[in-house]
């Protein structure tokens, strides 16, 4: 049922609502309408697509000195074994071996193709606003942003990542921030209403079948009386 459906969408913004980086999803529902007859018409209600908010949500401090977050456009590329995928959750991390990775442990990458390296000796890290790392007043590398023309070619997969069949291309207009993190666009308040009005139709809806279905039941058994 698409009231089931849109329940689903909704408790999983506000399961999320506190991820960082996480953008919230929507259904999009459009009227069918089906002539029955020469002057009757039903009509239908059909989900058509999911549209997703891209606004930015807000920044904040954590002082860790690998959360980075993305002010504009752009998204961390990283490398989930082979394949790339993209987030804006820049909650990082140095791993055993000095890359430094996101929460699952997937590696994020460079624009020299690689992943981010750290040794143990590297002390004063600096990320830049435009993705640049410098090492104790040295330039060592540069995190790689990616954006897409078309953003409708995103589609989420776990761990708040996203991934896409087409070509990303390097970022422009973003400014990265050191020791901050992106909140997520969910707005709680909001999406606990829309789930209030959502279960509401829901139970409405489950009434009047549970109404017809007695009609029907009644109606077999008088007609069963009647024989």
């Amino acid at each position: 049922m698409i009231a089931k459906r849109e329940i689903e969408v909704i408790a999983n913004n506000i399961a999320n609502a506190s991820s960082p980086g996480y953008k919230s999803d929507q259904m999009m529902f459009a009227e069918h309408v089906l002539s029955v007859g020469k002057s009757t018409k039903l009509s239908f209600v059909r989900d058509v697509a999911m549209a997703r908010n891209y606004g930015e949500g807000q920044i904040y401090r954590t002082n860790n000195n690998f959360d980075v977050a993305i002010k504009g456009n752009g998204w961390f590329q990283v490398d989930t074994g082979g394949t790339f995928k993209y987030t804006r959750n820049g909650h990082f991390q140095l791993d055993f071996e000095g890359n430094l990775v996101n929460t699952a442990g997937h590696t994020v990458q460079s624009v020299d193709g690689g992943p981010v390296v750290f040794s143990p000796e590297d002390t004063n890290i600096q990320i830049k606003a435009d993705g640049s790392i410098v090492v104790d007043g040295e330039n060592r590398t540069k995190i790689k942003i990616v954006t897409f023309d078309n953003l409708g070619s995103l589609r989420k997969v776990s761990g708040n990542l996203l991934e896409s069949d087409d070509e990303p291309k390097e970022a422009t207009e973003f400014s990265l921030i050191q020791g901050m993190l992106e909140k997520s666009n969910v707005q709680p308040i909001m999406e606990v209403t829309r789930m209030i009005d959502t279960l509401r139709n829901y139970q409405g809806t489950q009434k009047l079948l549970d109404q017809e279905h007695e009609r029907q039941r009644k109606a077999i058994e008088k007609l069963t009386r009647e024989t």
